[in-house]
């Protein structure tokens, strides 16, 4: 597997949605393709997802505390 299909395993459900119709605009833009804008759209949406999961993570953890 490749880093793009790793990339691309995060576009479930609406996140998929939103990747599949902002791929072709954003490889007009730029030099990726359209496969490498959609990777690049997984790779955002994942890291948004695991920093949203620290962040509650790390509020449980401070209430829990106090």
């Amino acid at each position: 597997m490749d880093s793009k299909a790793v990339a691309q395993t995060g576009l479930v459900g609406w996140r998929e949605k939103v990747a599949d119709k902002a791929a072709g605009p954003l490889a007009e833009r730029t030099p990726l393709s359209a496969q490498q804008a959609r990777a690049v759209l997984g790779a955002l949406f994942f890291g948004l997802s695991a920093y949203y999961l620290v962040g509650t993570v790390r509020r449980a953890v401070s209430e829990a505390r106090a």
